[in-house]
């Protein structure tokens, strides 16, 4: 798969990749954790990423393993502020009225009723997302996805079903090519907004 994709394949953990996802809470979950199966390539605008992750959680006769299968994508200009995104599910919104996080949008019910959006400085994250990008994931079902400054990555609709991340879906080798996909999409989605706020603050000079 990763030689018709035009990929490098390595069957081992690839330490450079993930010091760099570090920075990524999903990358922190659990213990035990190992990176496996990473197709990788690098490209003009970004270097791109697709590999099998697991870790542990628990113990002794009840540690619970996981495995995700993961897009990400690394560049320098992907100016992205910290944040996460995740499906919304009914638990999180008893948690919202105990004084859990989610970012809603007034202008975009939708957008709110589908996702839990989350991160520390709210305020640019507000600014972030503008109404073509809320609307782009609304078009979108069941999306996980971190972002810190460089760098994001996300397990598309298959991957997550509810919001608990130990519950994970490794991709089958033929579907590599939908995941590779959909994690580009993401990517243009986030390029088109920066360009979008670059336009703005040069038209306001």
């Amino acid at each position: 798969v990763a030689a018709e994709l035009g990929l490098e394949f390595s069957a081992t953990q690839n330490e450079v990749l993930l010091k760099k996802l570090q920075d990524l809470p999903f990358f922190n979950l659990g213990h035990n954790r190992a990176m496996s199966n990473v197709m990788s390539a690098e490209t003009d605008f970004a270097d791109l990423a697709v590999f099998d992750y697991s870790f542990s959680t628990g113990g002794g006769q009840h540690i619970h393993n996981s495995s995700h299968t993961v897009f990400a994508m690394i560049s320098e200009t992907l100016s992205l502020p910290v944040f996460s995104l995740r499906p919304e599910q009914f638990s999180d919104k008893i948690k919202e009225l105990l004084g859990s996080q989610d970012i809603d949008f007034d202008d975009h019910p939708k957008f709110s009723k589908s996702y839990v959006l989350q991160g520390e400085n709210e305020e640019a994250i507000r600014s972030f997302f503008d109404y073509q990008l809320l609307e782009i994931f609304s078009q979108r079902k069941g999306v996980f996805l971190e972002s810190a400054p460089g760098v994001f990555m996300c397990l598309v609709p298959q991957h997550v079903m509810t919001q608990d991340l130990t519950r994970g879906a490794q991709k089958k080798p033929e579907q590599i090519r939908e995941l590779m996909e959909e994690g580009h999409l993401l990517y243009t989605a986030f390029a088109d907004r920066l360009a979008r706020q670059t336009s703005k603050d040069s038209s306001s000079k």
